[in-house]
């Protein structure tokens, strides 16, 4: 009888915790969108030439982003070898995110 109620019990619970994990998980995504994080990647991955590898970006202010490429990239065999790095800055105007070319600085 009282292994009945501890089932009940840790399956109640079980429902409540996977509530609230995906309850946190939506929340996130719904911040990851609203901030913009998402087309800044894309902004800066559509102003990439060939040959350039998409690092990473951040939002650094509200409505200014940073975003790091590495270029002269090349695929000899399973990994992908470059030999620099730049950093290009971005604005958000109207919503969208626009790429500042003037801003473009090697870091090596």
């Amino acid at each position: 009888m009282e292994s009945g109620k501890a089932d009940r019990f840790f399956r109640a619970l079980s429902v409540v915790m996977s509530t609230i994990v995906l309850l946190f998980a939506i929340g996130c995504l719904i911040y990851l969108f609203a901030s913009g994080q998402f087309s800044l990647e894309y902004t800066i991955k559509a102003g990439m030439e060939k040959g350039e590898r998409y690092s990473c970006s951040r939002i650094i202010e509200d409505g200014r982003g940073l975003g790091f490429v590495q270029y002269n990239c090349s695929r000899p065999h399973i990994s992908i070898e470059c030999t620099g790095e730049y950093y290009v800055f971005a604005y958000r105007e109207d919503g969208k995110w626009q790429l500042n070319e003037s801003s473009k600085r090697i870091m090596y």
